[in-house]
């Protein structure tokens, strides 16, 4: 079964921003096999992170082939809020 490159690349970055938590959660038998390859460049935007929580995002983003705009120029749009926990 051919996956789309969009579909890796999110899979790829659902595991990036999920794996922090399963870690803060003691969960360290975190497994994922991720697979495809593409050159696309998927924007999006990101609302309500600040600090740490947002610099880590914006790295994971980055690492998994995602390029920070504007929200009006996003396909995807990462809503959150900055707190004790993300």
């Amino acid at each position: 079964m051919n996956e789309s490159p969009l579909s890796g690349r999110l899979a790829r970055a659902v595991i990036l921003l999920l794996m922090p938590l399963a870690l803060l959660r003691g969960q360290t038998g975190f497994d994922a096999t991720v697979s495809g390859t593409t050159t696309e460049v998927v924007p999006i935007a990101l609302s309500g992170f600040s600090g740490d929580a947002r610099k880590v995002l914006e790295f994971d983003l980055y690492v998994a082939g995602f390029e920070l705009v504007a929200p009006d120029k996003a396909r995807f749009t990462l809503t959150g809020k900055a707190g004790a926990a993300v």
